[in-house]
């Protein structure tokens, strides 16, 4: 069994499929036929995997709403399955320490996923990130994942009947093993050339562990790291300073506006020292702690450089 990705071009969908590839044919082949199925042509590279579906959510500096939520649709299920399969792999891909990425369970629908071909009617952005099962067009597609490439991201996916499907995790074809895989997918992870990764592009077996190679994946696209935000005005002790220079020892930097105001973001949390410095100035610098998500106050007053003169006589000497 290998991944195949495809792409309906001019309408910003990619498909990833599961194909069964049967004794003696040609991989490359059913996976043409699989993605024709689809009305999908293939793409031969992935740039997806860096410049496709990423979930904003993540870094809109907004705490509450980091998750992404799926819902299930049991109908048509094969025997033995549920929505806590669906689950363990939302757990699975959520625990990763090192990465803010996270799955959260919407409970069950009966919605068939709006981008999924097989669904009927044209492949629409409905809002939610749905999976069902259902007869998948063609003889050797396990599942597809269907997301958008632009605007508000969606992914869906659909999981076909047409097989018989295990769940003791030593059978093929493992569900557990299919949807975390489709799961890395929705995370916007493309395939892995790594042994033994759950987002190798080939089956080999159950895989309901996360490899290192995945964790380095997810946390490269959502690394977990907590930030918050330095605002505050620069002054002379009266007025504030226009186009004075704040920086941190993180990195971060900015310039005031007219009043002396700043604001400094993606602050790394903990310890931080505040450095301003303008024309004419001596430099100020003021330390402070970050909280994650939240915004510390600051304000440094600068002092003028001293002036004074030097007065003397130029001759020659007689």
């Amino acid at each position: 069994m290998v991944g195949v990705w495809g792409e309906i071009p001019g309408r910003d969908l990619v498909v990833h499929a599961w194909v069964v590839v049967p004794a003696g044919a040609d991989s490359a082949e059913v996976a043409r036929e699989a993605l024709a199925n689809q009305g999908a042509r293939p793409i031969e590279s992935a740039p997806f995997s860096e410049t496709g579906l990423q979930w904003p959510q993540f870094t809109d500096g907004d705490a509450t709403n980091d998750f992404v939520v799926q819902n299930y649709n049991r109908a048509d299920q094969p025997a033995g399955v549920a929505e806590s399969i669906l689950q363990a792999t939302q757990a699975t891909w959520s625990g990763v320490g090192s990465s803010y990425f996270s799955l959260s369970y919407g409970g069950l629908t009966d919605r068939c996923p709006s981008l999924v071909r097989e669904c009927g009617g044209p492949q629409l952005r409905d809002g939610n990130n749905d999976v069902a099962w259902m007869k998948i067009n063609g003889c050797c597609t396990l599942g597809v994942t269907w997301f958008m490439t632009s605007g508000a991201p969606e992914a869906d996916m659909g999981m076909n009947t047409k097989f018989s499907w295990a769940t003791d995790g030593i059978a093929d074809y493992d569900v557990e093993t299919v949807l975390l895989h489709e799961n890395g997918h929705v995370a916007g992870l493309g395939h892995s050339t790594v042994a033994g990764a759950v987002m190798e592009a080939t089956y080999d077996g159950a895989r309901r562990q996360l490899h290192q190679d995945d964790i380095d994946g997810v946390t490269a696209l959502y690394p977990n790291v907590a930030t918050g935000s330095i605002a505050g005005t620069v002054d002379d002790g009266t007025d504030g300073i226009d186009g004075a220079t704040v920086s941190t020892g993180t990195g971060q930097s900015t310039t005031t506006a007219g009043d002396g105001s700043y604001t400094l973001s993606d602050v790394p949390t903990g310890s931080s020292t505040v450095t301003a410095s303008a024309d004419g100035y001596e430099s100020g610098s003021a330390t402070t702690t970050v909280v994650k998500n939240e915004t510390s106050t600051v304000d440094i007053a600068l002092v003028v450089v001293p002036t004074g003169s030097i007065a003397g006589t130029v001759d020659d000497g007689t």
